[in-house]
């Protein structure tokens, strides 16, 4: 559902800033299976991979550069939206 594409984007911003499904897991308050879940399901929405994942390490691609940057844009309006109509 389209909640979910936002709750997805938030925690594609999350990962991110935070550097790792784990950070985003700790300040989200979800589980890092939680996360994952999202990222792969955004991933799939925009048939894309958004991360190179590796052992140690987590690699924004160039489409996850671009998703971030309209994640971010995108939760802003939504947040005016909220604060506009509340």
């Amino acid at each position: 559902s389209k909640i979910n594409q936002l709750e997805s984007l938030r925690v594609l911003k999350c990962v991110v800033e935070g550097g790792s499904f784990t950070a985003a897991a700790k300040r989200l308050n979800l589980t890092v299976a939680r996360v994952s879940k999202s990222i792969e399901r955004l991933e799939l929405e925009l048939n894309t991979t958004l991360f190179i994942r590796s052992t140690r390490h987590m690699q924004l691609t160039d489409s996850g550069e671009r998703s971030y940057h309209y994640a971010i844009k995108l939760l802003e309006q939504w947040r005016g939206l909220t604060d506009e109509l509340t």
